[in-house]
């Protein structure tokens, strides 16, 4: 599975590559590219269950700079630990503000469910130290959000948490197994 999305990601960096070309150009770092998509990402949670179509425009336009940063980065060997904690940082504050607007319209069990399972989900992944994870919570739940499929959204996030803790403390466990 992971060989799978592996490939696929290659495939889309490779459309990015041609898109980034200009913003390495203007020399705009990674990094700065990271803090457009924190603001966008904030900025479409501001507009969640007020405006869909706004929304949905900025939202994906902080999934496009969410994925630009890491591809600007490979292309100008920018790749830094700090840079990956950044990103990684960014995707997480967007997905809980997301999910604390959320709680004052949606269930607030179900919501407060999938904010432990993520936020349990990626303490472990920073605890063990992993450096992938099996399943995305935060993009499910983001493409469920897009389209107003808000329970089914938080259900599935919840579901691919709990998958991912086991998937996380498996590769622990046998990182551990081989020392």
């Amino acid at each position: 599975m992971q060989a799978y999305l592996d490939k696929i990601k290659y495939k889309i960096d490779k459309y990015f590559e041609f898109v980034a070309k200009p913003f390495i150009k203007l020399n705009i770092s990674p990094n700065h590219i990271s803090i457009l998509c924190l603001i966008f990402g904030l900025v479409s949670v501001w507009f969640l269950f007020d405006n869909h179509y706004l929304f949905v425009l900025f939202m994906i336009i902080h999934l496009f700079f969410d994925k630009l940063d890491g591809v600007v980065a490979r292309l100008t060997n920018k790749v830094t630990k700090r840079g990956e904690w950044i990103d990684y940082f960014i995707d997480q504050v967007v997905a809980i503000v997301l999910l604390a607007k959320a709680f004052f319209f949606l269930n607030p069990y179900l919501v407060v469910l999938t904010l432990l399972y993520f936020v349990i989900h990626h303490g472990v992944f920073v605890l063990t130290k992993n450096r992938k994870y099996l399943i995305g919570s935060r993009t499910t739940l983001t493409i469920c959000f897009i389209f107003t499929l808000f329970n089914l959204g938080l259900l599935i996030s919840v579901i691919s948490s709990f998958f991912g803790i086991l998937g996380q403390i498996i590769m622990f466990l046998k990182r551990k197994k081989n020392k």
